[in-house]
């Protein structure tokens, strides 16, 4: 008989109902010629793959339309009244930007250096050949200035704040920032170098047996930890530092010169900055000191890792042909960037002051900004379609470990795995990866609402919060929550589409949240901090050396730099993909370990797992932990007993006769981990009772 939904369900109950009786949240069903992935499988998602190229193509129409129109120079400098970049080509012994009458700021010259003092007629025109100079067409007082990032800014008040308000401009930031990048190339390749050597160290690590064991594991974690914190506090002086630094340029003595006008903007941007990062530096250490005992639940999981790692040849090879093509991708397409950010329409005009009676800018068009955001998206979902090939390809090599009972006879896992996913789920990955760019952090921000909703759903302030976000949890719900990496390792295995995979993947991990969940998280926690230390340490190194060196290596003045954050940020974004590359691969072995295992219990019975004891005991021993933390908390009268159990262990079967209920007790008081079941028989009396 069909039970009709309870009408008086609240909208939790109701979100809480829906999974739970999901078409796709059933257990998983095995057969006896169940050999490990699926060996026939068949092209899935060919539409997006389709797109994915089509869009590449455009890519590259697009790249040979921005070489041939743009040009880097424009970034870093300034231009003439005639369109022409100052400190390039004719104009190259005249890099300083300056307005000889800042109260008409369409008029801009190119000069040597900046002046200092006052002198009668010094600034004219000059012709196209950028030497001979136009008297006839008048000459210009020269007023005092300071230098800032090519720019020769006025000392009094009101012209310094109008050549202020174009100097700081969205669009002249964004280029000025493009060219910083473009000067400091040598800096920021020596910034990449140091996270890619830190991420090849611990690529050389994980697959070593001496380093993946239990205490070497907890001791890696919290060194890691410390060592993110620290560089992250670092990070916040350095910030701080430079704050005073750009202040001291814009409002103090500069070249002899003391300003009128203070523009601290910046100063208290970067204060600001780094008032969050030292905050969030103090936090973060205060969570590892009270959540340090979770790095021993990730023991267990990470020493079962280290077997197949260390057993399958070339497991290794794919997080460094990921690095490879990644930073060739990273380079390319960051060049393209820049050149884009150079790109623009020359606009002519008419003023009868100047001569040739033209003025020549050049604007970034809303097109052009069409053209940057696209770069930007291909950019960023290459890189997330890379870090998913290797997600699938480890969850391939895992499936077929996992699921040979003789280890020694596995044939060419790595191999196989990536025949795979180019001749059949190439679509899907580039879907997949799509969808964990787009909506990877709304989904961390709106599980952490759904999990405070499921806890505290019978709250009336929880009711109403949740109430008032039904449009939000709404798309959650319905396909957010699904997208997650641990779907490739799904796909991998069983070959279901994508909607398919991501679905049974997240009710597989749900049905058996007591046994994983605490060990998953608990390594989640411990690469975290490794990817802290990756991403931090080359962008660190760079920001340092720029704001603290006078000169780069090849000999560029960092005194002429706009921001010495730009090159930071560039060099984080590059090592923030070593940093996933070496971690998301990692983690991608510990979550196929998992999944492999929870659906080896569902899909078999105990003779015919694949399981190994070791595994076992570390999945059960969580699940048991688990569940005696559960018993602490809500105690009813055993019938019959003077003790006293939980009310979770009281079941009724269909008929509503009591089940026979386990009592836990512990074997001895050395080992607290082990348990020791015993039935309760239910008395006579009380069957009648309950009959």
């Amino acid at each position: 008989m069909q039970i009709l939904p309870d009408v008086n369900m609240n909208v939790i109950e109701k979100w809480e109902d829906s999974e739970r009786t999901h078409i796709q949240n059933k257990a998983l069903h095995g057969s006896q010629d169940f050999l490990g992935p699926a060996r026939t499988r068949n092209s899935t998602d060919i539409l997006c793959l389709i797109i994915f190229i089509l869009l590449n193509f455009a890519l590259g129409g697009l790249g040979f339309y921005i070489y041939s129109i743009g040009n880097v120079d424009r970034l870093g400098h300034g231009s003439d009244f005639r369109g022409e970049v100052c400190g390039v080509n004719g104009l190259s012994s005249k890099k300083y930007t300056y307005f000889p009458d800042p109260q008409d700021i369409q008029i801009v010259l190119c000069i040597e250096k900046c002046p200092k003092k006052v002198i009668q007629e010094e600034i004219c025109y000059y012709d196209i050949d950028h030497v001979t100079l136009l008297k006839v067409w008048g000459c210009w007082d020269s007023i005092q200035t300071t230098e800032f990032s090519y720019f020769c800014l006025p000392k009094e008040k009101v012209y310094r704040k109008n050549v202020i308000d174009v100097f700081f401009t969205q669009q002249g930031l964004i280029k000025r920032a493009g060219g910083d990048i473009v000067y400091t190339w040598d800096i920021v390749t020596v910034g990449v170098t140091a996270s890619l050597i830190f991420a090849i160290v611990f690529i050389l690590i994980f697959p070593n047996p001496s380093i993946v064991y239990l205490d070497s594991v907890k001791r890696l974690g919290i060194y890691c930890a410390f060592f993110s914190c620290f560089l992250i506090i670092a990070f916040s002086g350095v910030v701080y530092y430079n704050s005073l630094r750009i202040n001291e340029l814009l409002c103090q003595k500069n070249n002899e010169v003391v300003p009128d006008y203070c523009y601290n903007v910046p100063m208290k941007g970067l204060q600001i900055l780094s008032f969050i990062a030292i905050s969030f530096a103090v936090l973060y250490i205060i969570y590892v000191i009270c959540h340090k005992k979770d790095f021993l639940s990730a023991n267990n999981l990470i020493g079962l890792s280290k077997e197949p790692i260390s057993k399958v040849k070339g497991i290794m090879i794919i997080p460094v042909l990921q690095i490879t093509i990644g930073l060739m991708i990273v380079i390319g397409l960051n060049v393209l960037i820049l050149w884009t950010l150079s790109i623009g329409k020359v606009v002519s005009l008419d003023n009868n002051n100047v001569p040739g009676g033209k003025i020549n800018t050049l604007e970034f068009r809303s097109i052009d900004k069409i053209i940057l955001m696209f770069i930007l998206l291909m950019c960023f979902w290459w890189l997330s379609f890379l870090i998913a090939i290797g997600n699938f390809i480890m969850g391939g090599i895992i499936g077929s470990w996992y699921f040979t009972k003789e280890k020694s006879t596995i044939f060419n896992p790595v191999s196989t795995s990536i025949k795979n996913i180019l001749k059949y789920h190439l679509g899907t990955v580039v879907r997949g990866s799509l969808n964990n760019f787009l909506f990877r952090f709304p989904v961390f921000i709106l599980s952490f609402f759904n999990s405070f909703f499921l806890k505290h759903k019978k709250n009336s302030c929880s009711l109403c919060l949740a109430y008032s976000c039904c449009l939000c949890m709404w798309p959650y719900h319905k396909f957010l929550k699904y997208t997650n990496s641990s779907s490739y390792i799904f796909l991998s295995i069983f070959a279901y589409p994508y909607s398919i995979s991501s679905r049974q993947c997240y009710y597989l991990l749900s049905r058996n949240q007591k046994k994983i969940e605490k060990p998953l998280k608990a390594c989640s926690f411990v690469l975290l901090n490794i990817r802290i230390c990756i991403s931090f340490i080359g962008m660190l190194g760079c920001y340092v050396y720029l704001t603290f060196s006078p000169k780069t290596l090849i000999g560029f003045s960092t005194d002429d730099l706009s921001t010495t954050l730009a090159p930071g940020i560039f060099v984080m974004v590059a090592c923030i993909y070593l940093a996933e590359v070496v971690c998301s691969n990692y983690f991608a072995i510990l979550q196929a370990l998992a999944i492999c295992g929870m659906a080896d219990e569902e899909m078999f019975t105990a003779e015919q797992r694949f399981m190994k004891d070791d595994m076992h005991v570390a999945f059960e021993s969580v699940a048991v932990e688990t569940k005696r933390l559960d018993y602490q908390v809500i105690e009813v009268q055993r019938p019959g007993r003077s003790n006293r159990v939980q009310a979770n262990l009281v079941e009724f079967d269909e008929n509503f006769n009591l089940k026979p209920t386990p009592s836990i007790k512990y074997r001895s008081k050395k080992d607290t981990n082990d348990l020791e079941i015993k039935d309760y028989e239910p008395t006579s009396h009380s069957q009648s009772k309950r009959k």
